[in-house]
């Protein structure tokens, strides 16, 4: 009887769990709306929890314990977030689960919509001595404890991101190292314990990378997809301390097509007339700053700056120059000097004015020094600076008379 008994309570255990993963893993009916496909999870045992890998099951490979290669050196840029609590999103978002949110310890770290009031969502980094053989640990602020990878009991081949559960002491599967992606302004978070082989041959040895998966955060090969690019947000907003450009062999100067505007007066009297011409169009300046650093800085006010400008033809950086524009914007203002000048017009007469205003690219890089306002603390982000200037107005005229239709050549001018 009692063999009986197990044997219908171990069967309806089993359609309890295979109903639970149908309805988690394919289901579509209205019950299930897209939010909570995208925040399912696998289903586990009763009881089943993350366990702390076995560093002895994990074959052996030297550790990076400096930052990857990158143009940037990696190291002093994450220093400066020390001290910093950050804010962790993936550029992959899905149903707006872009941001690393910590549920406990001993638990999975999720991926949630941003609450910038919610300090499960607030990391930060620990820096320890070379020796440690560990290049960053990552910390949940909340629960400070480091965040890592680990798996559950029931399926110890997949690995999860969790929060060290709080009697452990071992930080295997808990050191990270990072690069930058092509662009240079998000992270690859590696970790630097968890290794994979793959069908390339005894060689084909890899470090799992963390993976943003359709609102699911896990582990994954590198792929350089989106997925994989993370950005920090520092808890802070910033003030503008400094901004310096970088007039080395990275800038860029070009001459790019005149501006042109055309003025037409005809005098159809018997005698001559002296007027201004008066130009309906001017050129445009543009200013705009780009980031090209791994932060994403919050702004506590709007600042004006100062901005390279072309003079004979040169790029010039005169930080205390007179032309201004909002860092962190992009901006277009019309050119304000006066394109318009006297002419005297002979009886019978039309005359065409052409200004021809020369106008230069340029691309410099700036490295902005930024103040938060709540750690007080500096932090350097770099970037590009890009715009558009116009320098010598060169006005031309032509004379056509009413009565011959003869065309000549008038006066010209060239403007400041």
């Amino acid at each position: 009887m009692k063999k009986i008994f197990y044997v219908i309570a171990l069967s309806i255990f089993i359609f309890s769990c295979k109903k639970a993963a149908n309805l988690q893993e394919g289901g579509t009916g209205p019950e299930l709306s897209a939010s909570a496909k995208a925040n399912s999870a696998a289903v586990h045992l009763p009881g089943d929890s993350i366990i702390q890998l076995d560093s002895t099951k994990f074959p052996k490979k030297a550790k990076n314990l400096k930052s990857l290669s990158s143009p940037v050196d990696i190291f002093s840029e994450l220093y400066q977030l020390n001290g910093i609590n950050f804010y962790i999103q993936t550029k992959d978002a899905n149903f707006g689960n872009n941001t690393l949110q910590s549920q406990g310890k001993g638990k999975e770290v999720k991926l949630a919509p941003f609450s910038s009031s919610d300090r499960n969502q607030l990391f930060h980094l620990r820096f320890l001595p070379a020796s440690s053989g560990i290049p960053y640990l990552l910390y949940s602020a909340n629960e400070e404890a480091p965040i890592g990878a680990g798996s559950y009991t029931s399926n110890p081949n997949k690995y999860v991101l969790y929060t060290q559960a709080a009697n452990s002491t071992s930080l295997f599967g808990f050191s990270w190292n990072f690069s930058m992606n092509a662009t240079s302004d998000s992270f690859y978070f590696i970790n630097q314990d968890i290794l994979g082989s793959g069908n390339g041959g005894p060689w084909d040895v890899f470090n799992y990378y963390l993976d943003a998966n359709n609102g699911a955060i896990g582990f994954a090969r590198s792929n350089n997809s989106i997925s994989q690019q993370f950005n920090i947000v520092p808890n802070d907003v910033f003030t503008l301390e400094n901004i310096e450009y970088l007039n080395d062999a990275t800038a860029q100067l070009s001459h790019i097509p005149d501006f042109i505007t055309n003025w037409t007066y005809t005098n159809g009297t018997s005698v001559q007339q002296s007027i201004n011409t008066s130009f309906g169009q001017k050129a445009s300046k543009t200013s705009s700053f780009t980031n090209q650093n791994t932060f994403t800085t919050k702004m506590s006010t709007e600042t004006k700056v100062g901005v390279p400008f072309v003079a004979g033809g040169s790029l010039k950086i005169e930080i205390g120059a007179s032309l201004q524009n909002t860092y962190g914007k992009s901006e277009t203002t019309e050119d304000t000097r006066s394109y318009d000048i006297p002419l005297l017009i002979p009886a019978n007469t039309r005359v065409t004015a052409t200004a021809t205003i020369s106008r230069y690219k340029m691309d410099v890089n700036y490295i902005a020094t930024l103040r938060g306002q709540n750690t007080n603390k500096l932090i350097k982000v770099r970037g590009v600076w890009s715009g558009v200037d116009c320098t010598d107005i060169i006005v031309n005229t032509q004379q056509t008379n009413l009565k011959t239709n003869i065309v000549t050549k008038g006066a010209a001018f060239k403007l400041k």
